[in-house]
């Protein structure tokens, strides 16, 4: 089969042919019809960004969208052919169990994630990757929804789970900083279908905050928060090396609200404890989700409430790796999705 990986020593992806893998205990074989490509995975290859992988050659790639091909021995609910979303998250999660969480086939977030990357190092930059049972997500037969746009739901999981970790709930304002990228844009989206009052989209390129305010009447897209606005929840995509916008966002959160940081940045942030004890605000960080709220957001899609149409596809083959990589390094608005056709 074919897959593109990452060889010692290489700053770009090859496209090479390797064994179809079998899948062992507790295993399933997904074969990846649509994987998303994430701005970070340039950063990856090309050797930057501190990232600690698999060991070389490897195939990176997350958020596959594909059919279950084969199944190991004890596995349960999954059968040949049914479409699945792939999430590459995973922990042991066992009480006592080592800080291995990361994200399979990419990179570490524990550090004791080298058993776990061993064991599956591949992700889903190929024709075929193997995944523990548990990552693999049905998704009803029933639901219309392109395979490419479903593979943005690693970012809308990430916005949603933050957003339910936080309460947030129908007719409250919520203000989104970093708006314009995929992660802040997929934030705006759940917000919406959440039943904010008001979506405060936050960002700095001017061409996407249009995109975004022409998404609902209830979005107010600006490059700044106006100064007399007060938002129950702030959720923050922002990375870089400037913490000074989540700083300044924090007067306007009003009383027992939250901020909620699903991206960090290199400087520190000044907090105002006085602020925060005053108006009783909590500030939570959010890595990824919970399982079951894919279910939740399939569900949102499947009944129209959560609404992608927006989302446009710009689609590579496989073996066009190369050219997908350069579009997202290209940073296109946050409502297009770039994603490769591993399935011819």
């Amino acid at each position: 089969m074919k897959a593109a990986r990452l060889h010692a020593g290489a700053t770009a992806l090859s496209i090479d042919e390797v064994a179809t893998p079998e899948p062992g205990p507790g295993e399933v074989r997904v074969a990846i019809r649509r994987a998303f490509v994430a701005p970070f995975q340039v950063s990856l290859i090309a050797g930057g960004g501190g990232f600690v992988t698999p060991k070389r050659p490897f195939s990176p790639g997350l958020d596959g969208v594909g059919r279950v091909d084969a199944v190991g021995e004890g596995v349960a609910g999954l059968v040949a052919g049914e479409r699945v979303y792939c999430d590459n998250f995973h922990r042991s999660g066992r009480v006592g169990a080592p800080d291995d969480a990361c994200f399979l086939g990419n990179f570490a977030v524990g550090a004791e994630s080298a058993a776990m990357l061993s064991r599956w190092p591949a992700g889903s930059f190929a024709r075929m990757a193997l995944y523990p049972a548990e990552c693999v997500i049905p998704i009803d037969r029933d639901l219309a929804c392109d395979d490419g746009v479903l593979t943005r739901l690693g970012w809308l999981g990430t916005a949603y789970g933050a957003f339910r970790k936080v309460g947030v709930h129908a007719g409250q304002d919520i203000a989104v900083l970093g708006a314009t990228g995929a992660v802040g844009s997929s934030a705006v989206m759940v917000a919406l279908a959440m039943g904010a009052r008001r979506v405060h989209a936050l960002g700095r390129r001017e061409a996407v905050l249009d995109e975004l305010a022409g998404l609902d009447s209830r979005v107010a897209a600006a490059k700044a928060l106006p100064a007399d606005a007060r938002v129950h929840v702030a959720f923050t995509s922002i990375e870089g090396d400037d913490a000074a916008p989540v700083e300044a966002m924090l007067p306007h959160i009003r009383p027992r609200g939250a901020l909620v940081v699903a991206a960090s940045v290199e400087s520190p942030m000044a907090v105002p404890l006085g602020l925060l004890l005053g108006n009783d605000i909590a500030i939570r960080g959010s890595l990824w989700f919970e399982r079951g709220d894919i279910a939740d957001l399939l569900a949102m899609i499947g009944s129209g409430v959560l609404d992608l149409s927006p989302v446009r596809l710009r689609e590579y083959p496989l073996r066009d790796v190369a050219r997908a990589l350069e579009a997202v390094a290209a940073r296109p608005s946050g409502l297009e999705q770039v994603v490769l056709r591993c399935d011819g």
